[in-house]
């Protein structure tokens, strides 16, 4: 009894058109990510926040920064996967 994997189909394109949307969505979201988290208050101030609007940024917990990290990370990661 042969249980060999057969190997996985190519994509279609509109899928794979889909995945690469997908991924530079994804890559955009990490981009994000990393200016938020490493940004300090004068940095936010010049990009045009108040102080206040930027004192609360800076402020937030880092759990939040975490919960962005596995979203976008983790999306970035699918699609890559799925190109794979």
């Amino acid at each position: 009894m042969n249980l060999s994997i057969a190997s996985p189909a190519a994509l279609p394109r509109f899928a794979r058109i889909s995945v690469l949307a997908g991924l530079l969505w994804s890559l955009s979201g990490v981009w994000q990510f990393v200016q938020q988290t490493f940004a300090d208050t004068a940095a936010r101030m010049a990009a045009g926040m108040s102080a206040v609007q930027a004192q609360l940024q800076v402020g937030l917990p880092m759990s939040m920064h975490a919960v962005f990290a596995i979203g976008t990370i983790g999306g970035a990661i699918g699609c890559v996967l799925l190109l794979g």
